[in-house]
This record gives structure tokens, C-alpha cells and sequence, in this order.
């Protein structure tokens, strides 16, 4: 769709090697380039001073300065294009797909795609960035005590706020290029980004205004509160979809069953423990630098800085205060999203459905990773580009 939807694995690897080593990049459908530009800044936060690494997208020629949008990721440790690899169940998909009882591998790219599409479609410059929890190889970031003692991470201090300072850095680099309408500039967060984003809008004010924000993905209600759904969901689907869908006398579905069996265990205990553990890290029981794992591992001062900014007092603070200032905000979220379900997103609508220049967009049918919920691709759903093209364009 519209020259940038890469299908399969082998293209996407391509992309990546272009995005790396060419100072160009020609969309699939031929008509026109960006300019994909390696970029490396700094950012100072709690967890250590680290060069930030990410690519600058372009448009190939510019008359004047255009806006200037930053991308702010999730959860976990993700690249500068949020890609991702995941095996699903067919009988997740919404609708489940035949066979039922059977592994689906789907891949994406979704920052990649929403950058270089707000370049090539609207003029506007785009930044994506490597997370400084992305220890991954090709994002050429180490921890510290290894034998790295500076532009190193710090894994026990580093907090949520870590990643908001990031933001900030990311936002002033970007408004420092003369390309850059430092007016105009905005912030994506998807996931755990729609949090941070009203805190780095908050952060560079007054030197630089947000003029929006656009939230993908996002909930509204404590973290906690959406881990422990989430723990129970699995177990939910699991328990239902297995005995409904798999059969025990096929060998090939026999592993499907047993991993399923293991994966209801390890969500039972998790939800057993957020139960336990969450309470008491709110209240103060555990030493700021204990490390506590719930799926991901981080320090307990790590736990407290995301319940922290999640408090739905916080969001809406946050929020309210932002379009007190003029900006605009757009939020985006699907039902059949896995991750964050409508019980999570809903509070998130009716603290917008109360602010001015909000809009908020419902689209059925797609994944957490903004891309269809059958599992047919894991490229972003045209739907999403004409929703967020729309919304920059000032439309409904």
C-alpha cells in the first residue's frame, strides 16, 4: 500500500541494510525518494549519558523548513523501527484462521513504516531511535560493569523516566536541524510511549511546543491493572482455545498443546505473583534497587516510576495540562487488540472525550502492532495511515 509495505522477511532485511549504509531510499512503488540519514545523539539520564543512535528521514527536497515528528516506542527493548518476530496461535486471530490448531509467524516494522510514510506522503521529517534498553547488536549499546564504564546503561538505575529523558533529547535534536520547523513538531507514542509523551511535551516546554501528540495503543488505567488482565487473558484463551481447537491424538499438535500447557503455567504464576508482589512494591516493602520479574526483570524503583506516571490522576493531569497549552492530541486503539483491551483504553477516552482538540479513533480489526488482526501481515493496516494522515491534515 501506497509503496512501503514490505512483505516477508527478505525485504524487510533489505530495508534494514538500505536504511544503514545509503543516505537514500526509494520507496517500492518507484515514484520517489527520502532521505534516510544514520544519526547519533546524546541523552543524559539517571542510567548513564549514552549516544543515542536512530535515522533522520527526509523528504528528498525541501523548499522550506517542515514539520518534524519524533517516535517514541514501547515497552521492552526496542530497535528505532519497534520490529518485531512473534509466533501466534491461528485460533488468536480475530477471526481465528484455519488450521486452527497451528503456529503463525508474523513480522513488522511498524515505526519504520509510519516514518517513512509521513515523509514520503506529508513532507515531514521523521526520527526514529534505538531504545537505550536495546542491547540488541545492531544497537550497538552495552551495559555498564561488563567492560564498558561509560556510554554504558546502568540496568539499576535505570527508571522510566530515563526513557522520557531520551524523548527530550531526541525532540531537541530533532528541532536543532535547519530543516525543521521547530513550531511544528510532534510526538508518536506507541504503547508504553502514549505515557512518556505528555511528559516530554511537558519537559522541553517552554523552549519547544508541541503542537501534538498521537497516542497508538495506549491505556489508560495503571500498569499493573493492565498486566494482571493481560496474565489472565492468556490463561483465558488458552484454556478455551486449546481444548476447542487442538487435538491430542496429532503428534504435530501434541507440542502445540504442551507448550500452551506451559504457557497457562508460567501466566498463572505471574499473575499470582503481580498479585502478591505489586501491592507491596506500591507500598514501599522492597529496597529501591531489588530486582522483581513479572515476564520482563527490572529494579524496583524501575516498577515504581511506571505505576508512577500510569496513575490515572497522572494521565489525566498530564493530558489536561497539554491541551491546556493549545496542542492537539489524536488516540488511537482497536478492540481486537490483545494487549490493550478496551477495559484498559476506555478510561484513556473519557479523560480526551472531556479536553478540547482531542479526537479519539476506534479501528476493529488490528494487532497491538497496529497491523491486521487476522494475522495475513504484519504491516501497519492501511486504515492506520489514512486515520493519522487525516488527523494532520486537520480532518475528521
Amino acid at each position: 500500500v501506497r509503496g512501503y509495505n514490505f512483505i516477508g522477511s527478505e525485504k524487510k532485511m533489505i530495508f534494514l541494510i538500505i536504511l544503514l549504509f545509503s543516505g537514500f531510499f526509494e520507496t517500492l512503488d518507484g515514484q520517489s525518494f527520502v532521505r534516510a540519514i544514520p544519526v547519533v545523539f546524546s541523552s543524559t539520564a539517571s542510567s548513564g549519558t549514552m549516544n543515542l543512535t536512530g535515522t533522520l528521514f527526509l523528504p528528498e527536497t525541501i523548499v522550506k523548513p517542515v514539520p518534524g515528528v519524533v517516535f517514541v516506542a514501547g515497552s521492552g527493548p526496542q530497535s528505532r523501527y519497534e520490529d518485531y518476530n512473534l509466533n501466534f496461535l491461528n485460533f488468536d486471530a480475530v477471526p481465528p484462521q484455519e488450521p486452527y490448531c497451528s503456529y503463525k509467524s508474523v513480522s513488522g516494522i511498524p515505526f519504520a513504516e509510519l516514518a517513512i510514510y509521513l515523509t514520503k506522503e506529508l513532507g515531514f521529517a521523521t526520527l526514529i531511535y534505538d531504545k537505550r534498553t536495546c542491547l540488541l547488536p545492531h544497537c550497538n549499546y552495552y551495559p555498564c560493569g561488563t567492560i564498558f564504564e561509560t556510554n554504558c546503561l546502568n540496568l539499576t538505575t535505570l527508571t522510566v523516566w530515563d526513557f522520557i529523558d531520551d524523548g527530550a533529547s531526541a525532540l531537541k535534536f530533532l528541532s536543532s536541524i535547519p530543516e525543521v520547523d521547530k513550531t511544528k513538531t510532534y510526538l508518536i507514542g506507541h504503547s508504553q510511549g502514549v505515557t512518556l509523551v505528555p511528559y516530554i511535551a511537558k519537559s522541553v516546554f517552554p523552549e519547544i511546543s508541541v503542537a501534538g501528540l498521537l497516542l497508538l495503543m495506549g491505556s489508560g488505567r495503571p500498569i499493573e491493572l493492565t498486566m494482571e488482565r493481560q496474565f489472565a487473558a492468556n490463561i483465558a484463551e488458552l484454556q478455551t482455545g486449546i481444548p476447542k481447537y487442538c487435538n491430542r491424538s496429532d503428534p504435530v499438535q501434541e507440542v502445540i498443546i504442551q507448550n500452551a500447557d506451559a504457557s497457562i503455567s508460567l501466566n498463572q504464576q505471574l499473575l499470582q505473583a503481580a498479585k502478591i508482589y505489586f501491592p507491596k512494591i506500591r507500598n514501599g516493602d522492597f529496597p529501591p534497587f531489588m530486582e522483581l520479574c513479572f515476564g520482563g526483570c527490572a529494579t524496583v524503583a524501575f516498577w515504581n516510576s511506571w505505576f508512577f506516571i500510569t496513575d490515572e490522576s497522572e494521565i489525566r493531569d498530564r493530558l489536561t495540562e497539554f491541551s491546556s497549552r493549545g496542542g492537539r492530541i489524536l488516540a488511537l486503539n482497536s478492540p481486537s487488540d490483545k494487549l490493550v483491551s478496551p477495559v484498559d483504553y476506555l478510561p484513556l477516552e473519557s479523560i480526551l472525550f472531556n479536553l478540547t482538540r482531542t479526537s479519539v479513533k476506534v479501528i476493529d480489526g488490528l494487532t497491538h502492532f497496529l497491523a491486521p488482526s487476522d494475522f495475513s501481515t504484519g504491516n501497519v493496516d492501511p486504515l492506520v495511515f489514512v486515520c493519522i494522515e487525516n488527523w494532520f491534515l486537520g480532518s475528521n
